[in-house]
């Protein structure tokens, strides 16, 4: 997801700079400059796009540490767009030295949707640093919240992936359905989009490029099971048996052959 936002900023003249822990061919083929350091960036604003609270917590204090003694000159305003639980907000708002700004910005809408300029994102925290952000968001998305105060920010975004995890996993199970009847898939996918059963994930499975993964840690459908932990952690409570039998049907997802 961040490569592409990347893109869409540079292409609407912001000055951008990008790190990742691994280089891949697509990054290699940008137009985006890479560096070795994120204390290498010299940047105003840090946007975090990273998997998980861990990966988020190592750029800005310990594998990375972009907020170090090491670095003398760290960003000035940080905004996540990661998808973290809420507890894990407040406690980097906490880290964070009292002068750098904070906001929350997760996004949904998959790769493609980053590329195409029309993710939607759920912002939180002050209303005056959203609005000074709220370029960069023009840039990346086309549908904007603002949903309150932080945290809250990642409340609605691992809400809004609970009802996605459910919508993949009956979806997936309707086409292995309709495939053991003989029924051909795409004609039963027109009917569901212009019907009922309608879900984000059915209009755009042609477009989604993990439409067809089975399940891995490492996944889009293993980021899933993480945001889903992350809304229970988020709301302060433990799984109950919806929960956990959403977490074990994920878990079991087999990658569909075509």
């Amino acid at each position: 997801m961040g490569l592409p936002m990347a893109i869409s900023l540079l292409e609407a003249n912001f000055d951008v700079v990008g790190f990742d822990v691994k280089s891949t061919q697509a990054m290699q083929q940008s137009k985006l400059k890479f560096l070795n350091s994120v204390h290498d960036a010299n940047a105003d604003t840090l946007l975090l796009v990273v998997r998980s609270a861990r990966d988020l917590f190592d750029v800005c204090f310990d594998e990375q540490a972009i907020f170090s003694d090491k670095n003398p000159n760290p960003p000035q305003h940080v905004i996540v767009s990661s998808t973290v639980a809420k507890p894990d907000v407040l406690k980097l708002r906490q880290r964070l030295p009292s002068h750098i700004s904070l906001v929350e910005a997760p996004m949904s809408g998959a790769p493609i949707a980053a590329q195409e300029r029309r993710l939607s994102f759920m912002l939180a925290g002050e209303n005056s640093l959203l609005d000074r952000h709220q370029p960069l968001f023009d840039a990346m998305g086309k549908s904007h919240f603002r949903v309150g105060e932080l945290g809250q920010g990642m409340l609605v975004k691992t809400l809004n992936n609970t009802l996605a995890a459910a919508s993949v996993l009956v979806t997936r199970r309707v086409l292995a359905d309709a495939r053991a009847e003989g029924i051909d898939e795409q004609m039963l996918l027109n009917v569901i989009n212009a019907s009922s059963g309608s879900t984000w994930y059915s209009k755009n499975f042609s477009q989604i490029d993990w439409a067809n993964d089975g399940y891995s840690p490492h996944s889009t459908i293993g980021i899933l099971e993480k945001d889903m932990r992350c809304a229970m952690a988020s709301l302060g409570r433990d799984s109950d048996e919806f929960d956990e039998a959403l977490i074990q049907a994920l878990t079991q997802l087999k990658e569909r052959t075509l």
